[in-house]
C-alpha cells in the first residue's frame, strides 16, 4: 500500500467514517470500515474482503480516484438503509 485517505459521511447528523488504501500491484483502493453498530449488521451488509484488526473490513474496492463518492454512495445506499 503507498497511499491511504481517510474519507467521511458528515450529512443528516451522520457521522461515519472509513480509511481507504491504494494497493501497489494494481493501484486498486480498499475502503476499510469498522464502526459497525453489531456484528449482525457486519454479517448482513457484505464484506467484500479481509479484516484487518485496526482499520476493519474492506467493503469496497475501487479503481476510481474519487473514493469519497463510492464511500458516499456505500453509505446512503447500504449502511444507513440497514439502520432504520
Amino acid at each position: 500500500m503507498d497511499r491511504h485517505w481517510h474519507v467521511g459521511y458528515y450529512e443528516d447528523d451522520h457521522d461515519v467514517e472509513a480509511v481507504a488504501f491504494r494497493r501497489l500491484e494494481d493501484g486498486l483502493w480498499d475502503i476499510y470500515f469498522a464502526d459497525w453498530l453489531s456484528n449482525q449488521e457486519r454479517d448482513e451488509l457484505g464484506r467484500v474482503g479481509d479484516a484487518d484488526p485496526i482499520f476493519g473490513d474492506i467493503i469496497l474496492h475501487t479503481r476510481e480516484e474519487d473514493v469519497e463518492q463510492q464511500f458516499t454512495d456505500w453509505v446512503k445506499k447500504v449502511l444507513l438503509p440497514s439502520r432504520r
